[in-house]
Order: structure tokens, then C-alpha cells, then sequence
């Protein structure tokens, strides 16, 4: 009977140092793995794609200064030689000009924000990786894995 005691525990002993080194190895593989899923997520399909495309926009807008000047100076031209519809041009022209400050004015809000958002990623970013970091040094054994476990289970 003793002798199958001792023959159950070292099995135990050794199945513990299995689980113990898997354990070693997943978190090993898990980290390696995030952070090449958030590399690839932060640097191509989310935020510089957003800076890029916005980017984009400002050339599109600044490309067409030419135009909405070439538009207005036509307009004055229209209204200093007291064209028969004097008045709508006037109302179009302004309407143009409201609608370049508008433009102007939603290309910086969304720059703000995209700005802030930028933030907000680099600091969650920091906070994941100090986590993870804290993670890494406190769940050295199987112990701490399954008091995590626990944790994770009661939210």
C-alpha cells in the first residue's frame, strides 16, 4: 500500500512539472502572439490606414483651393456686372464659402480626434504590456495560474 502511495505521488510530482512547464511554454507562446496580432492591427489596419486616409483628404481639399478661388473670382466678376441673377450668385457664393469653413472646420475636429484616439491606443497599448508584464512575474507557477483562473471565472 505504501509503495503505491509513493508510486501515485512522484506520478503527481512529475505531472506538475509537465503542467508546469506547458504552463511556462503557453504563456511563452500567448505573449509572442499578441504581440504580433497587435503589431499587425496597430500598424496596417488601424490607425495608419485612419492617418493615412485622412491625409488623403487634406491633399484633396488643399488640390481643390485652386478651383474655389477660380469659382468665387467668376461669381465677383458675375456680380460686378450686375448679372440678371445677381442675387442667387451672391447667395450661392456665400453658401460656397460657408461650406469651405465647414469643411475646413470638420478636417480639423476629425484631425482632434483622430489625434486623441491615437492617444488613447498608445496609452491602453503601455497598460496592456504592464500588465502583462506583471502577469508574466507573478504567475510562475501552477498555483498563481489557477488563482487566475479563479479571478477570471467570477467576472
Amino acid at each position: 500500500m505504501m509503495q503505491a502511495w509513493k508510486d501515485l505521488h512522484t506520478k503527481s510530482d512529475e505531472r506538475k512539472a509537465v503542467l508546469n512547464e506547458s504552463f511556462h511554454l503557453q504563456s511563452f507562446s500567448l505573449g509572442i502572439s499578441w504581440f504580433n496580432d497587435m503589431g499587425t492591427w496597430y500598424g496596417s489596419t488601424g490607425t495608419e490606414a485612419l492617418v493615412e486616409r485622412h491625409s488623403e483628404f487634406k491633399s484633396e481639399i488643399d488640390a481643390q483651393k485652386d478651383s474655389f478661388a477660380n469659382v468665387q473670382r467668376i461669381g465677383n466678376e458675375l456680380i460686378q456686372q450686375d448679372h440678371y441673377t445677381k442675387n442667387d450668385i451672391e447667395l450661392k457664393l456665400q453658401e460656397l464659402i460657408d461650406q469651405q469653413h465647414k469643411l475646413d472646420l470638420l478636417w480639423s475636429q476629425r484631425l482632434m480626434f483622430l489625434q486623441l484616439f491615437l492617444r488613447d491606443i498608445d496609452q491602453t497599448l503601455n497598460w496592456i504590456q504592464k500588465q502583462d508584464q506583471y502577469l508574466i512575474q507573478n504567475t510562475n507557477n501552477i498555483d498563481s495560474c489557477q488563482t487566475l483562473d479563479w479571478l477570471w471565472s467570477i467576472n
